[in-house]
C-alpha cells in the first residue's frame, strides 16, 4: 500500500497542523480499540474521514488504509512517552544501545523506524527494512515531527534480505518476526551476520500471548473476536507440526521459547546460556551464528 504524493501531503498537513495531536491520539485509540476511552472531537473525526483513515458513516471504525497508518502512529507515540528509548531497553541490557556502539545494526520489519531513531541518535550505524511501503512513505514525515534526521530504511522482505553475507554486526527484530516465516528469516539473519556477530529477538512467548488475548479487556463480552483469538491460539499450538497451514495470512505465530531455542539452532544461531530473558509477556532472545 502506497500513498499517491497529493495524499502525502495532505498526511503531513494534517499531523503538523493544529489537530495534529488530537488526530494521532484518535487513530491510536482506534487501533488498540479503546476510542470510548478517548474524548474524541467532532473536527478530528471529521478530518480522519476526509483522509480516508476512518469510514465515512462510521467514524469510529479504521479502513484499510487508516488501520495501516494508525500502526506508525501509535508506535511514534509510544517512542515519544518512553523518553525516545528502544522499548525493553531498561530491563534487558541487551537492549542498550551501548552495546551496539560502533556496531553496522539492521533491524527486520522497521516498521516507520522509531527503534532506528532510537539508535541513530546514539550514534550506532543503524538501517532498516520494511515489507510495507506505506510505513517507509511515513518515516521522513515522522521523523520531521520529531525534529530528527529520517532513518535510513529500504522496502524488502526478511525471508530474503538485500544485504550481503557476513555484512552486519547485529541484527534486531522487535515484536515483528511472528509475522513472518521464522525459520527462513532465522537463516536470512545468520547469513548475514559476520562471524561475531549478534541476534537480537524480541517476541512473545506462546503463553505470554495467550494470557494477554485472553485477558484482553472486552474479549469476553465479544464472541465472534473471542472465537477468532482462539483459533489463532490453536493453530500457534499445533504450529511445530503444521507450520502456519491453520493459520490466516497476518496472523502472528509465537513459539514457546524451547521452540524457538530449536528453531535458532536449525537456522545457524546459538542462543546465548543465559539470554532467554521475560520481560512481561516477551522474551528476549540473543544468539550469535554458530561456528561453521
Amino acid at each position: 500500500m502506497r500513498l499517491g504524493e497529493q495524499q502525502l501531503r495532505q498526511t503531513e498537513a494534517a499531523l503538523s497542523g493544529e489537530l495534529g495531536p488530537e488526530l494521532m491520539e484518535l487513530m491510536r485509540a482506534l487501533s488498540l480499540r479503546a476510542a470510548s476511552t478517548f474524548p474524541v472531537g467532532p473536527r478530528a473525526r471529521t478530518l480522519a474521514a476526509e483522509l480516508g483513515w476512518v469510514d465515512a458513516a462510521e467514524q469510529l471504525r479504521l479502513t484499510v488504509l487508516g488501520a495501516t497508518i494508525a500502526d506508525s502512529l501509535r508506535e511514534y507515540l509510544w517512542w515519544l512517552e518512553r523518553g525516545r528509548e528502544l522499548p525493553k531497553m531498561r530491563a534487558a541490557a541487551s537492549l542498550h544501545p551501548d552495546r551496539l556502539a560502533g556496531r553496522r545494526v539492521l533491524e527486520i520489519g522497521c516498521g516507520f523506524g522509531c527503534n532506528l531513531l532510537s539508535l541513530q541518535a546514539s550514534g550506532v550505524d543503524a538501517f532498516g527494512i520494511d515489507r510495507e511501503p506505506l510505513y517507509l512513505q511515513l518515516s521522513p514525515l515522522l521523523a520531521g515531527l520529531a525534529n530528527v534526521p529520517p532513518p535510513r530504511v529500504a522496502c524488502a522482505a526478511a525471508e530474503q534480505l538485500p544485504v550481503a553475507s557476513s555484512s552486519v554486526d547485529a541484527v534486531l527484530s522487535h515484536s515483528s518476526i511472528q509475522y513472518m516465516n521464522i525459520p527462513r528469516v532465522l537463516a536470512e539473519i545468520a547469513r548475514v551476520l559476520r562471524p561475531d556477530g549478534i541476534a537480537l529477538v524480541v517476541t512473545a512467548h506462546f503463553l505470554g500471548y495467550a494470557r494477554s488475548v485472553l485477558t484482553r479487556r472486552g474479549i469476553v463480552t465479544a464472541p465472534r473476536a473471542l472465537a477468532r483469538q482462539l483459533l489463532i491460539l490453536g493453530g500457534i499450538a499445533v504450529s511445530p507440526w503444521f507450520g502456519r497451514a491453520l493459520l490466516r495470512p497476518g496472523d502472528p505465530l509465537h513459539p514457546t521459547p524451547a521452540r524457538m531455542r530449536d528453531l535458532m539452532w536449525q537456522s545457524g544461531l546459538v542462543l546465548e546460556d543465559t539470554a532467554a530473558v521475560r520481560v512481561g509477556r516477551d522474551v528476549v532472545y540473543v544468539a550469535h551464528r554458530a561456528s561453521s
